[in-house]
């Protein structure tokens, strides 16, 4: 059996983006996952992890392995701890973000289902991206009310198993009804090129 050390250093990207530093392991992938993802983010003060964003075929958990990161969801905000468990059911209720408010980097491990497809719903700007079986559809530019956009997962192909996505080309879409598709725990990835057009941020940056 493969074994992954959550306390350990071994990560495999690292976002530098101003606002988006963080540290993702690939978790689910390193230990031979096939039915759910896995994915170890560090993130550093004053920052966050991907938009505010839920899953509608997914359900997705957050483990606290260190630190204080603050947890937005419908609810409001609040702030977790060590040793804390959440978990984002299906559909708007779902909803989520993490930002780390505190002076000292924060760490977590994003657990989900790996079910395809799957639509991401992104809260804030109404920006939908949708997962088909084979990855993210591509090639489509999308401009009426009935398309779907891109996620924030890394266009750059990963791994199965991982908690994340999996992603090929994407589409790009300008309003809520576009689409586009992905596979690792979800968010815990967020797709670079597809993230700035998503959240007007420069660079690339859960899945999931």
């Amino acid at each position: 059996m493969k074994v992954f050390n959550l306390n350990g250093d071994e990560w495999d990207r690292t976002e530098e983006r101003a606002g988006w530093r963080s540290k993702d392991a690939w978790v689910g992938h390193h230990i031979g996952a096939e039915l759910l993802g896995g994915s170890m983010y560090e993130l550093e003060p004053g920052d966050r992890l991907w938009p505010y964003h839920t899953h509608h075929a997914n359900e997705e958990w957050v483990i606290v392995l260190r630190g204080e990161p603050t947890l937005r969801t419908p609810e409001g905000e609040q702030q977790l701890r060590e040793g804390d468990v959440v978990a984002f059911p299906r559909g708007k209720d779902g909803g989520h973000q993490i930002r780390n408010t505190t002076d000292s980097p924060i760490r977590v491990l994003m657990l989900s289902t790996l079910v395809a497809p799957d639509l991401v719903e992104y809260l804030d700007t109404g920006k939908i991206g949708v997962r088909s079986v084979a990855g993210w559809s591509s090639g489509t530019e999308c401009s009426s009310a009935s398309s779907l956009t891109g996620d924030a997962r890394s266009s750059r192909p990963r791994p199965a198993g991982r908690s994340g996505w999996v992603s090929t080309p994407t589409t790009r879409c300008a309003d809520a009804n576009s689409a586009r598709s992905a596979g690792t725990a979800n968010c815990g990835v967020p797709a670079k090129a597809i993230l700035r057009e998503v959240i007007d941020a420069p660079g690339g940056g859960a899945r999931q």
